[in-house]
């Protein structure tokens, strides 16, 4: 959406990628939930009667019927604070507070991905979420696409050539998973876990129930961020997480300087980090 294009301090930010097109990026608290959508405004359904397509925030609170909009999208004011972004809605309901109506503070910070919203109070009618992701970055910190494995850094000017890695994959158990990894090209179906890995970037195989999960592929094109002294690949997913309706699975690779190669290491489910 073209509303979600800016200019701030002679840098054009571009927070499109925010705007979900079928649902809305949840935050769920033990007593209400909260239901955000940058740039389109909120996903309206049976159990939000309270909220309008031009709310970019809806709060449902559990024990009542009904819901409240907490901000309309065209009232957003964009500001830049100490490199954050801060965007902020007002226009809400009005029941809550006598004197003021509902308001929406969204804060954004440069991530290595697209992140989710992260609820942090309420206060005089004003609801706070953090944001970390890559579209609150300036242009020298924002990922690199390629098909290759070659990829410029804007901040060195330097290339960054994994080809000269020779190792084609890498397999890395960890309690509950086993995950394969190419770090150019994609997996072939005879080595591992025949034809679900076979022509993808990422195999998980889940071994309480021996599901596979594979995603990515050559033909997409993999994101790097580039830092003076390291770089993270990102291979990304559309399956969603078990026990989230808004995450989804993805690999993020490291890859640091050094004369020495270092073991493989594995942590957390649906945000795969593996370490060379």
């Amino acid at each position: 959406p073209k509303e979600c294009v800016f200019k701030l301090n002679g840098v054009i930010y571009d927070f499109a990628p925010l705007a979900r097109r079928e649902d809305n990026w949840v935050v769920e608290q033990v007593d209400r939930t909260f239901s955000i959508n940058p740039c389109r405004g909120v996903h309206v359904d049976s159990k939000m009667a309270g909220c309008t397509e031009n709310s970019i925030a809806c709060m449902s609170e559990k024990s009542v019927l009904g819901s409240l909009s907490l901000g309309l999208i065209e009232t957003r004011l964009q500001t830049l604070i100490s490199s954050n972004i801060t965007l902020s809605y007002n226009g809400g309901s009005d029941q809550m507070c006598t004197d003021r109506s509902a308001k929406t503070e969204i804060q954004f910070s440069c991530g290595n991905s697209l992140g989710t919203p992260v609820f942090v109070d309420d206060s005089d009618c004003t609801f706070k979420f953090s944001w970390s992701s890559f579209v609150a970055c300036n242009a020298s910190t924002r990922p690199v696409v390629s098909k290759t494995c070659k990829y410029p850094n804007p901040l060195t000017k330097n290339l960054i050539d994994l080809e000269r890695i020779k190792t084609p994959y890498y397999s890395v158990d960890t309690t509950p998973y086993s995950v394969h990894f190419a770090r150019c090209g994609h997996l072939l179906g005879d080595e591992l876990e025949g034809k679900r890995c076979s022509g993808k970037k990422v195999c998980v195989k889940d071994q309480r129930n021996n599901k596979v999960l594979s995603f990515g592929t050559s033909e997409d094109g993999v994101e790097v961020f580039a830092r003076e002294d390291s770089a993270e690949q990102i291979i990304k997913s559309t399956s969603r997480c078990e026990d989230s309706d808004s995450k989804t699975w993805q690999a993020i690779v490291e890859y640091t300087c050094s004369e020495d190669a270092e073991e493989t290491a594995i942590s957390g489910a649906c945000h795969i980090a593996t370490c060379y």
